[in-house]
């Protein structure tokens, strides 16, 4: 008979064991290990991030500031300047060249054409002395027209104004404005003003329109102009004022 052989147990103990590696190929087969961080999640930032935006926001706020700055110091000097030149000429305007009002006295009347011969009626002319109290300021007195009139006592014998226009110059003290005002030949007017005897007391209100000039400032305005005065002689000739009282108004 033939003889079966037994299968037998097979133990991987029972395997010969791998002959060794050479050297070399030991070295090449080396087993590296390498670590890597898993990543890392803060709920708060770290402190060098905190650092980093408080330079960042530091260093824009300065920019900003310092470009402030900058118009601050060149802006404000010229706002500085302009308010001490305007506060200057303002000063200089209203203390140099303040304009104060002329002063007006009578130096003469005369009544002519009492007669009221041809087509001319009877009129007068008063002489008011004009002094100039502004000594850098030039003054120009307007025509007037109907701003005036003339009274004896309380009954009027005249109506008109300024002719014609006069300057004053600064510096000049005293200039003669005339006044002429058209009356009517009433002959108690007449006779009135003939005699050379009695004192005649007289009223002259009249509007007196003036432009006063400087090269830093110009002004016009109408002065009121009341004079209460006495003439002893005839008017027929420039008769002399024996008294008087003039008052000037704006």
């Amino acid at each position: 008979m033939e003889e079966r052989l037994q299968p037998s147990s097979y133990d991987p103990k029972d395997k010969p064991p791998h002959p060794p590696p050479p050297a070399n190929a030991a070295a090449s087969l080396a087993t590296y290990v390498v670590q890597i961080p898993r990543d890392q999640i803060y709920r708060v930032p770290p402190p060098e991030h905190a650092r980093i935006v408080e330079d960042h926001k530091r260093n824009s706020s300065s920019k900003k500031t310092g470009g402030r700055g900058t118009v601050c110091r060149i802006f404000i000097p010229i706002v500085v300047v302009s308010v001490i030149i305007t506060v200057a000429v303002y000063g200089l305007r209203y203390t140099m060249y303040d304009a104060k009002s002329p002063k007006f006295t009578v130096t003469g009347i005369q009544a002519k054409n009492l007669e009221g011969s041809g087509r001319r009626s009877p009129h007068y002319d008063v002489t008011l002395l004009a002094n100039n109290p502004n000594t850098r300021m030039s003054i120009s007195y307007l025509q007037g027209g109907k701003k005036g009139t003339l009274a004896l006592k309380n009954l009027e014998i005249g109506k008109g104004g300024i002719q014609p226009m006069v300057k004053q110059e600064s510096g000049t003290s005293a200039v003669d404005v005339h006044v002429v005002l058209s009356g009517n030949g009433a002959a108690d007017i007449k006779k009135r003003l003939k005699d050379g005897t009695s004192v005649k007391s007289m009223v002259l209100n009249v509007v007196v329109p003036v432009e006063i000039t400087s090269w830093v400032r110009n002004e016009r305005k109408d002065l009121n102009v009341t004079c209460e005065f006495k003439v002893r002689n005839s008017l027929t000739s420039k008769a002399k004022i024996a008294s008087q009282e003039c008052n000037t108004g704006s």
